[in-house]
């Protein structure tokens, strides 16, 4: 609308200076430059006379009424159609892009240091995950210029709250493998036997290829009728370590064989009948538990580790042997020790 003259009608009281003389303000005098100034009506103040704008002797003359309709009438004509397009406001990337750039250099760098994953000590993955896929989400946004100013300061919030979430989440260790199977197996003099026959071995993070497992063998020999300890020593890459031992038996090729034998655990009271489902049978398949003799005592009301000896002679004089741990527990709960109340200050 630069060649639309608009002339401006003010009312105003104005005071006078030390001569008497109107002081015209600088819009005033700029709309008389550019004649673009209606004036009538103006109050003198200290004699409330109608004057019109002067500057020195300098006498404005008003325009007409009819002279100001005429051209506003026309300046509406001219542009009521005109489409004047919206110039889109300018959004500020700069914290966002700054707080992006901070957060990709420290996940790079724990990364790069291997210390995100589901192990103990590392930055959770799927935080991690849920970071980068922000961070992608909003870099693309702002590549786009898809972003307002609005959206950009809630996608900051945002970014900078699950930052914060992902530093915080470091994971706690898991649990310890469990390793369940028969505690006590029994082959024939000479047979070969894999020490991970019937073991299964559980963990809560890590397959059974990702741990590491440690079986003493002791002086194992296949070949030599006898009661062997074999010690398994399993650990998870938390660093969690169980130990298990399991008693193999070799015996004499046709001798009776006792199933049945795993170790016991009680707690003290607890009721135990040594020859619950214990069972001998020969080499023809008959039933000889009856003649299986037990040695040995245990004490369900004293807290301790009992060992009994399992025996039976078939009818063709070949005798087994096996040798039973069993360990009563007590039935108190641990007591922790040293936890006297602690007070700190901030910064201790």
């Amino acid at each position: 609308m630069s060649d639309l003259i608009i002339q401006f009608r003010y009312k105003n009281e104005f005071l006078s200076d030390d001569k008497d003389q109107i002081t015209i303000s600088g819009r005033a005098q700029t709309a008389y430059n550019n004649k673009q100034f209606l004036a009538y009506g103006n109050k003198y103040l200290e004699t409330k006379d109608t004057v019109n704008y002067n500057k020195g002797n300098l006498i404005l003359s008003e325009s007409q009424e009819s002279e100001v309709s005429s051209k506003l009438n026309a300046g509406y004509d001219k542009y009521k159609n005109v489409n004047i397009p919206l110039t889109p406001a300018t959004v500020d990337y700069t914290y966002i892009n700054k707080l992006i750039n901070e957060d990709n250099v420290f996940y790079e760098d724990v990364k790069n240091k291997g210390l995100i994953g589901i192990l103990g000590g590392q930055y959770s993955e799927a935080v991690a995950n849920e970071l980068k896929s922000l961070i992608e989400e909003t870099q693309n946004l702002i590549n786009s210029k898809s972003l307002n100013q609005y959206n950009t300061n809630k996608k900051l919030t945002f970014i900078e709250e699950t930052f914060n979430k992902f530093k915080s989440s470091i994971n706690t260790k898991g649990d310890a493998p469990t390793i369940t199977g028969s505690s006590i197996v029994t082959i024939n003099q000479g047979d070969s036997f894999d020490f991970m026959d019937g073991i299964t071995i559980v963990d809560d993070r890590d397959t059974i290829d990702q741990m590491n497992i440690k079986i003493e063998q002791g002086n194992f020999d296949s070949h030599i009728p006898g009661q062997y300890t074999i010690k398994y020593i399993i650990q998870d890459r938390d660093g969690n370590v169980t130990e298990f031992e399991r008693e193999v038996v070799v015996i004499i090729i046709g001798a009776p064989v006792i199933e049945g034998l795993n170790k016991v655990e009680l707690k003290v009271g607890d009721k135990f009948e040594p020859l619950a489902g214990v069972k001998a049978t020969d080499k023809d398949g008959r039933d000889i538990t009856k003649d299986i003799k037990v040695s040995g005592r245990v004490d369900v009301n004293v807290e301790g580790t009992y060992e009994l000896i399992y025996s039976v002679t078939d009818s063709y004089g070949k005798k087994t042997e096996i040798k039973r741990e069993v360990v009563v527990r007590s039935n108190e709960a641990p007591v922790i020790e040293g936890l006297d109340r602690v007070e700190l200050k901030v910064g201790d």
